[in-house]
């Protein structure tokens, strides 16, 4: 068997473990953070603000936690719950708008 021959069934192979892998990682043991958007209380928090189609403003917190930690739901017909980290739980992170970061934040309905 010559050279060429020998590295095509070589590289096939490996490009099908690594896909394997991969899918493993990402499907079974769902391997991955997720960064959400969730709604925030300007009145008792500093929230980040955006406009929607509308132009009104939506207030928003940032979550950010492991995918494995997060129940399996359906988004489509409205069954999930937003993401929030419970007291104490490993790798979940809220961040709040931080105005000395250059963030634009409201508190209080009130621009910072």
């Amino acid at each position: 068997m010559t050279n060429k021959s020998f590295i095509w069934p070589v590289f096939i192979t490996l490009l099908v473990l690594a896909g394997i892998a991969c899918g493993v990682k990402y499907l079974v043991l769902r391997d991955y953070m997720v960064v959400v958007n969730v709604s925030c209380d300007p009145m008792t928090e500093s929230c980040f603000g955006e406009a929607d189609e509308e132009g009104e403003l939506w207030y928003y917190k940032i979550v950010e936690k492991p995918a494995n930690t997060i129940p399996a739901c359906s988004a489509w017909d409205g069954a999930c719950e937003e993401l929030s980290c419970e007291p104490g739980e490993a790798l979940c992170t809220v961040t709040t708008c931080d105005s000395e970061t250059g963030d634009e934040c409201y508190l209080g309905e009130q621009e910072q």
